[in-house]
């Protein structure tokens, strides 16, 4: 069994491959795909602005409860369907592919849900190959959920009128609240 995550701030409702519009420039710019990793902690991390805004949603935890839409599958059931983290860095650029064990599948999948409820995590202050600031998730505390609590950030902002995914909102409240 290799389980594989793809981890969203927002619930996805189809696995499309698709070109990231979020991704460093040398990064391959053709392949469509879809990002997972062997470890939740470093799907995160692999994201755009993935660790500042888990940061920011712990920060908002007085009013929203923090988790996650973790998406799983096992990559042993679609052997044609993964590019592993050896060729995703050496053939297609991303040249942290091999720290993050971040997988491309390159056709339509369909993962498991499982919401995560996030209690804390531990982070570090990170600097990219391209000199962007970012942050690292080095440890990630979580308990799985079956439903989606009142006051779960989907539900929070949904009745608000917002732009942009909650990745988005929370790598904001991150730095408006001391990041």
């Amino acid at each position: 069994m290799n389980l594989l995550w793809h981890v969203s701030f927002d619930p996805v409702d189809k696995f499309i491959p698709r070109v990231p519009e979020s991704r460093a420039s040398f990064e391959d710019s053709v392949t469509p795909r879809i990002c997972f990793s062997e470890h939740i902690k470093d799907a995160i991390t692999a994201m755009p602005q993935g660790g500042i805004a888990l940061r920011g949603m712990l920060k908002c935890k007085s009013k929203i409860t923090p988790l996650l839409y973790a998406y799983v599958c096992d990559a042993n059931e679609h052997p044609d369907s993964f590019i592993p983290p050896e060729i995703v860095q050496g053939k297609y650029g991303v040249l942290d592919a091999e720290h993050n064990r971040e997988w491309w599948a390159i056709a339509q999948i369909n993962p498991k849900l499982r919401i995560l409820l996030i209690e804390d995590a531990a982070f570090r202050e990170a600097t990219d190959s391209s000199g962007k600031k970012g942050v690292i998730v080095e440890s990630l505390n979580h308990d799985l959920i079956k439903t989606l609590p009142k006051n779960a950030p989907v539900n929070f902002f949904g009745g608000h009128a917002i732009s942009g995914s909650l990745r988005q909102i929370f790598a904001y409240a991150d730095e408006e609240l001391g990041g």
